[in-house]
């Protein structure tokens, strides 16, 4: 691989950020050990948890989970969904209380009606597409390595797969988090598990939605726990080796993947640093002056007040002070709105860093309006908890706090959650998912 000429960037970037030339060779050498070209990975901020304004970039349109009852094969408490040659849904309850609404795997289930034979012989339930053969011992119940098989039909890759089945050749899927991480190794050398994929070499992928949450029929859909009771609920994804085919096969029940604006695919910059509303002006002059490309800029958590983060004790959350705050630090930044309009004039998408997990304290300027929204007594001047779960408290975090700062000018949130990984309501639920 040739490696990119970076010495014009060198002596620009120098200018720009006001760094020695030692800490900029330095810099430089982790920038070409990448071995990636034009890209300055310790300036972008490529992998964010991001939140952009609610309903732009996740709105999932004409979703339907309940399928075509044509496409429905049901015994006993079996039943079997076909809803594409190579997806079947296969359940099975004990009381035969099937699922319709739509869960965190599968918003959607009512897809074109695939072509399929069903016929019952020699006391099996034979299903069967142009692309897979599934077979079911009828009236045998749970399903179990005796009972329950896929065929894939094509010669060339012929295999049959069969409960319990386990798979050699999983290409994986992500980490949750970048921190901490070098590589695919985690500081201390161990090896990140990225948990699996949807695609694999094997040609086939089971996802076990048993467990997973469901979604309420709501406007705004929201979590609720599964009915009690014993069940299986899985999809099995049956593909060969044609992968493109399975992902859109996946997003057909599990929702079309938007596309990211055009400017997310730009140049970022980040840095933990207080800056001011001087200062980024400045910068970006800087950028400008010495024709550097620009297109998003990150503030840090300094954007709010942080005056008692290094303080000792931590808040009634465990929480370093301060570290969550919904207040602009005017000594940083006197006039939010008049800065935000220069970084709209300068054409750039502004994105500040949250760390929510301590709710809103009685400090913060939207707290009396968020606790009169909640109903919370503020008598006890303490902080509203964070609740994930909780839908009245998201939708006022939306509506009392985030919305209008984003009628501000601010086009983004990044959503910087490394506390508890799950809510404390739901135990299930990441605290993550429900803004993303």
């Amino acid at each position: 691989m040739v490696e990119p000429n970076l010495s014009p960037v060198y002596h620009s970037l120098i200018k720009v950020l006001h760094l020695p030339n030692t800490k900029m060779k330095h810099i430089l050498k982790s920038i070409k050990e990448t071995k990636r070209h034009y890209v300055l990975v310790r300036f972008l901020l490529i992998t964010l948890n991001i939140v952009l304004p609610l309903g732009k970039l996740f709105a999932q349109e004409n979703n339907q989970p309940k399928a075509d009852p044509r496409a429905i094969v049901v015994d006993g408490g079996a039943r079997f969904t076909i809803l594409t040659p190579r997806i079947v849904r296969m359940e099975w309850s004990s009381n035969q209380s099937f699922v319709d609404d739509a869960s965190f795997v599968a918003v959607n289930r009512k897809l074109p009606l695939p072509v399929f034979q069903v016929k019952r012989a020699e006391g099996w339930l034979i299903i069967h597409t142009n692309e897979l053969e599934l077979k079911y011992r009828i009236g045998s119940g749970k399903f179990t390595a005796q009972n329950l098989s896929i065929k894939w039909l094509h010669p060339q890759n012929e295999f049959t797969w069969t409960v319990g089945a386990v798979q050699h050749g999983n290409l994986q899927g992500t980490a949750r988090t970048l921190d901490g991480r070098e590589g695919d190794h985690y500081t201390n050398g161990e090896k990140i598990d990225l948990g699996k994929g949807i695609i694999a070499k094997d040609g086939w992928t089971l996802i076990d939605d048993s467990k997973s949450l469901l979604f309420d029929q709501s406007d705004w859909a929201w979590v609720k726990n599964r009915p009690t009771g014993e069940e299986q609920d899985w999809y099995f994804i049956g593909y060969g080796h044609n992968y493109k085919q399975a992902i859109f096969d996946y997003t057909g029940i599990a929702g079309k993947i938007p596309l990211p604006p055009r400017y997310a695919f730009g140049y970022w910059w980040s840095r933990y640093w207080s800056y001011s509303d001087n200062e980024v002006r400045q910068m970006v002059g800087n950028f400008k002056k010495y024709n550097l490309p620009l297109d998003v800029f990150v503030i840090d958590m300094d954007w709010h007040y942080t005056d008692s983060l290094r303080a000792k004790k931590p808040d009634a959350f465990g929480q370093p002070k301060q570290w969550t705050g919904w207040t602009w630090n005017r000594r940083l930044f006197p006039d939010p709105d008049a800065f935000l309009a220069f970084m709209k004039s300068n054409e750039l998408k502004t994105t500040l860093n949250l760390h929510p997990a301590s709710g809103i304290a009685p400090y913060e300027a939207p707290y009396a309006s968020f606790a009169k929204k909640m109903h919370f007594d503020t008598t006890s001047h303490k902080s509203i908890p964070y609740a994930v779960s909780d839908k009245a408290y998201m939708k006022n975090l939306f509506d009392v706090v985030l919305h209008p700062m984003e009628k501000q000018g601010v086009d983004f949130w990044w959503l910087d959650w490394q506390q508890w990984p799950n809510d404390k309501a739901i135990s299930s639920l990441s605290n993550l998912r429900i803004f993303l």
